[in-house]
């Protein structure tokens, strides 16, 4: 299991790979806790086609987070796997509708 913590602020954004396709995302995505490194946290080179992030654990989730996890998802798509969010926050679902991006936008 590989741990991965931003510490900005004293807000944390905690990213854990509990199995080689799947990533538990914990504390804030927020713009206090997301920073040039992020985009790496994911590892997009395995050979499993989809790759799963566990949402649940998230405690706040702005404008940024949805930012990061729409770039993850266009890495996803550029390295031919399938991006899928798990126990995804309500806030989430109201910022991507703020944003008029559609479950189906963001999550296929």
């Amino acid at each position: 299991m590989r741990k991965m913590t931003n510490n900005t602020h004293q807000t944390n954004l905690i990213i854990t790979q509990v199995k080689p396709n799947a990533y538990e995302i914990a504390g804030e995505l927020s713009f206090q806790s997301i920073n040039a490194h992020s985009l790496e946290k994911i590892n997009f080179a395995i050979t499993a086609e989809i790759i799963n992030l566990n949402l649940q654990q998230v405690s706040k989730i702005d404008s940024a987070g949805l930012a990061l996890l729409i770039e993850w998802m266009k890495i996803a798509r550029t390295k031919q796997k399938k991006l899928t969010l798990s126990s995804m926050p309500e806030k989430l679902t109201a910022l991507a509708s703020l944003s008029s991006l559609t479950e189906l936008d963001l999550f296929n």
